[in-house]
């Protein structure tokens, strides 16, 4: 039997990690695959995702996963090479610095590069060659917060966006629809994330993040 363990560098991918994940254990792992050698399995994959994946009419897309990568072709813009693009693909945690300004991350101690004895810092590495570590950001340590800048959490709403949340509110108590339209950077994100957090108890708010549904694949989606 042959494991895919994996675990996204970043929380707010796992979602989509899941997704992929499920989809190459249930269709491509339970093939019989060359073994031998790496390089045999990984040219096996790209056959897989490029000949049968990419071509095959994605079940809640309702289009080729091909098609809608080129949709947003214009929109893609390529790294020029640098030094410090792998710290993109780097692991990322969190650590409380000692008084001696010292972290320990697996079992190994790291002074801070700077003074931020007794608080919290995040910190970047390459989980296959660990030995180098990036303390990349210390916003909170730094200026004394108690959470990230620009975080979703515990988000206030202007005077606009607090109207639009109550109407939102009686919808969902009474029944309808409403669409939200705005040009980006208006707040719509905002009432998004504060409705999702608004009473979980009481009020379920599925999130869909793909924007070309039809009508029907939503309902679908949402029963």
């Amino acid at each position: 039997m042959l494991a895919l363990p994996h675990s996204g560098a970043r929380r707010r991918c796992e979602g989509e990690n899941r997704a992929i994940f499920r989809t190459v254990r249930e269709v491509f792992l339970v093939r019989t695959l060359d073994l031998a050698s790496l390089e045999a399995l990984n040219q096996a994959f790209i056959a897989w995702v490029e000949d049968e994946y990419h071509q095959a009419e994605h079940s809640v897309l309702k289009m080729r996963p091909v098609d809608r990568f080129g949709l947003d072709l214009s929109l893609i813009r390529f790294l020029p090479p640098n030094s410090v693009n792998d710290e993109l693909f780097f692991v990322e945690e969190e650590r409380t610095v000692f008084a001696d300004n010292t972290f320990s991350l697996r079992r190994t101690r790291f002074e801070a590069p700077r003074d931020v004895r007794s608080r919290k810092i995040q910190v970047r590495f390459d989980r296959a060659r660990f030995g180098r570590v990036v303390v990349y950001y210390m916003i909170r340590a730094h200026f004394g917060l108690d959470q990230n800048p620009f975080s979703h959490e515990r988000l206030s709403l202007l005077r606009q966006q607090q109207e639009i949340f109550d109407t939102l509110r009686v919808h969902c108590q009474q029944g309808g629809l409403c669409l939200i339209v705005g040009e980006p950077g208006n707040g719509k994100s905002i009432i998004k994330h504060v409705l999702r957090e608004h009473d979980p108890k009481r009020m379920l708010t599925p999130v869909v993040n793909r924007t070309l549904h039809t009508y029907h694949s939503i309902l679908r989606i949402l029963c």
